[in-house]
């Protein structure tokens, strides 16, 4: 639904052309990797400026085209939000449209945003409640460069400790997210310990990347603590350099002659400012979190965005405080209906300044307009203000008006008042969180009313009918589930005199005014469809079976984006199969970690086994091969001893994969008693056993191990079992 707004206005002699004069209403929006981004999304779009373009008829040739804003010919420089539903680029009032054979809407050039030319119409006065043939400004967002997307590593030191001999690798590339402004460091061990700033992390860093040059000095310890690789990576992140403020930044004169009361409106709260004035050097701080500067003199300011960790100062934009203009307000008490009593109206107003008039009003009454006149050269032109607002205050309605100063004195002539009962009529979606429904569907009431300061107000008994419908472009996407008459402000229900539900795109209700009412509609939408979604998600499975890697990091962010994505309606289908694509995309690029448990193709060495009694703690060296490959220890698998390697008995060592592999399985070794006239060892075999696959119980090697003097390599007996 949109709500409009309307004024009463008297037109001079000079201004009877304003009514063939054209106007222009875009809906901006930003397109994503994640889907369109709207009003609501925490959309920063200040400072950037849409230009209209007209092709002459005479020439061809394109050049701005003049609209209503002085500031700037042919030019939108700030972009606002329209009534909670989308933001919006208005070009006003266009003059002059017949020079033109065809028009085009372009974005100035700037370092964050991009958009492709857009040819358009003009539309016609009468239409400023919507956009212009539902056109749509559609920015991406400019790919920026990280300073550095992939930095290396540079080994400073290599000095290893302990009794180890096996490298304990770094991984070979620092990688730098652009997104998240974050540097990731990792260990090929993902038990090795990472040392930095006095900080242990275990197989993985992530640290935020400052603006300018960042070192970053640390160590890698391996698992076992014997072995220390330093290590050094240098990133650098620039400043950006930030478009100057808005032009929507307005200069208020002070309240009087000889005041320093002026100021300087329209600051974002959520940026940080500074200004200087024209004959100074040094800029002055703005508070953060203001929307004005106060206490100017009249002269020029020069305001920009102030330097931070992140941007550059920006661009000045330049700032008029006028000097003082006042004029004169005149109510005479005869043009003051009987029963009003004024509050406040002040004698003078000063331009660019508001000022405020307060009515109290009699009972079961409103004020429709004001009426004024005032002298413009030769003529005596009359208008009249609407926008009046109506409140109660200590039981009586009192009626505010609060207006922008005029530039010229006035006379207030007359105050129209609507007496009786009269009550309010207002539309809008079941869902009030949602900006979605007012763009899905539009609600019309239709009824003798009368319009007082932008709502319409209905005489007691009066006859309305509304209608709901869904959008043209929404239909086959959504359909209408409710259409409901409540007591305004609460939720009691009225039943209308009638209900009509043409189909699913169209519902309408009548009845007579009896009360303030609201009147709602509720919406299915139609969900998009995520079956091969779901595909994908269960393909995916267990995310601990992927290597520990950049693809995983991508393939974990895409995933987290899956809740945004089922909950788009079925119109926006695409940009979910966008996504599918993308994360099938990232499922395909990580690296599925082989799972060992139980697998044929490995085969585990303990070295001295078994192992004869010594009074000693036994710790065998071993050796694991998978499909003829000789394993990594620290790096492809961890050996975990049982605690008590010292007396007589079975050993159950367990082998747990890591890196690219995972699984666990537990081998067995033995230490035996010590035979007092055992011959020594003939065969240079000794005590080494390999696990052929073939798993022999240990009664049985003892049993051989007795009955032979050659002690010859004897099966180690291995028992699989799957990792909990």
């Amino acid at each position: 639904m949109f709500l409009v707004f309307a004024a009463v206005i008297s037109v001079m002699p000079d201004q009877v052309q304003a009514a063939e004069k054209k106007y222009l209403m875009l809906q901006v929006r930003l397109l994503t990797d994640e889907g369109i981004k709207e009003y609501g999304d925490g959309l920063d779009l200040s400072g950037l400026t849409f230009c209209l373009l007209g092709q002459r008829t005479d020439s061809g040739q394109w050049e701005p085209v003049e609209t209503a804003y002085d500031e700037a010919v042919g030019e939108v420089v700030s972009v606002d939000y329209y009534y909670f539903s989308y933001f919006k680029a208005d070009f006003g009032r266009i003059t002059d449209p017949e020079l033109y054979s065809a028009f085009k809407v372009v974005l100035k050039e700037n370092s964050s945003y991009a958009m492709e030319d857009l040819a358009v119409e003009l539309g016609d006065i009468g239409q400023l409640t919507t956009p212009s043939k539902d056109y749509y400004l559609d920015l991406t967002k400019k790919v920026v460069p990280a300073d550095s997307t992939e930095a290396t590593a540079d080994i400073i030191s290599a000095g290893w400790t302990g009794t180890g001999t096996e490298p304990d690798p770094y991984s070979a590339a620092v990688t730098v997210d652009r997104f998240t402004d974050e540097i990731n460091i990792r260990t090929a061990n993902e038990n090795a310990v990472i040392t930095y700033g006095q900080q242990d992390y275990t197989g993985r860093l992530t640290a935020v990347v400052n603006y300018g040059s960042n070192v970053y000095e640390f160590t890698v310890t391996s698992e076992d603590g014997s072995k220390v690789s330093c290590y050094r990576a240098e990133v650098t992140r620039e400043k950006y350099d930030p478009l100057p403020p808005s032009a929507s930044l307005k200069g208020v004169s002070p309240s009087a002659e000889g005041g320093a009361d002026g100021m300087i409106t329209g600051l974002d709260s959520a940026k940080l400012y500074e200004y200087r004035g024209e004959n100074d050097t040094d800029y002055t701080p703005v508070k953060q979190g203001s929307t004005e500067i106060t206490g100017l003199t009249p002269g020029k300011y020069y305001v920009r965005f102030a330097e931070t960790e992140s941007q550059y100062a920006s661009k000045d934009r330049e700032v008029v405080v006028k000097e003082p203009v006042i004029h004169t307000i005149t109510l005479p008490e005869e043009n003051i209906p009987e029963g009003i009593t004024v509050l406040e109206c002040p004698e003078t107003m000063t331009e660019g300044r508001t000022f405020t008039i307060r009515l109290q009003l009699p009972e079961n009454t409103l004020i429709k307009n004001i009426g004024y006149s005032y002298k413009a050269g030769e003529w005596t032109a009359t208008s009249a203000f609407s926008g009046v607002q109506h409140m109660q205050e200590d039981g009586h309605t009192v009626a505010v008006l609060q207006r922008d100063a005029l530039s010229h004195d006035i006379t207030i002539t007359g105050i129209t008042l609507l007496e009786g009962k009269y009550y309010t009529v207002t539309a809008g979606p079941e869902d009030t969180e949602s900006a979605s429904p007012f763009i899905q569907c539009e609600i019309s009431v239709t009824g003798e009313g009368e319009l007082v300061s932008g709502d319409t107000y209905y005489e007691e008994g009066s006859d309305i009918t509304a209608v709901a419908a869904i959008r043209d472009d929404w239909r086959g996407y959504a359909e209408l589930s409710s259409l409901t008459v409540y007591r305004k402000g609460t939720d009691e229900v009225i039943e209308p005199d009638s209900l009509t539900k043409t189909d699913k795109n169209e519902w309408s209700l009548s009845l007579a005014v009896q009360d303030d009412i609201e009147i709602r509609f509720g919406i299915y939408t139609y969900p998009c469809d995520t079956a091969e979604l779901d595909e994908v998600i269960a393909l995916i499975g267990d995310l601990d079976q992927y290597v520990d890697n950049a693809e995983k990091d991508i393939l974990i962010t895409r995933l987290n984006e899956q809740g945004a994505f089922r909950k788009q309606p079925l119109k926006n289908q695409p940009m979910v199969d966008n996504y599918t694509a993308l994360l099938r995309a990232a499922y395909e690029s990580a690296t599925v970690r082989a799972d060992l448990t139980d697998s044929k193709e490995v085969s585990v060495t303990l070295e001295g086994n078994p192992h004869t009694y010594d009074g000693k703690p036994w710790e065998p060296g071993v050796t694991v091969t998978y499909q003829g490959n000789v394993l990594r220890k620290g790096i492809d698998y961890l050996v975990y001893f049982p605690e008590d390697m010292t007396s007589v008995g079975d050993k159950d060592i367990r082998i747990e994969f890591i890196g690219l592999y995972r699984g666990e399985i537990t081998v067995k070794g033995s230490i035996v008693e010590k035979q007092a006239d055992r011959p020594a060892d003939q065969s240079g075999e000794g005590n080494k056993a390999a696990d052929t696959g073939v798993r022999d119980s240990y009664a049985g090697y003892v049993s051989a191990a007795l009955s032979s003097m050659l002690l010859m390599s004897a099966a180690v007996a291995v028992r699989m079992r799957k990792k909990k």
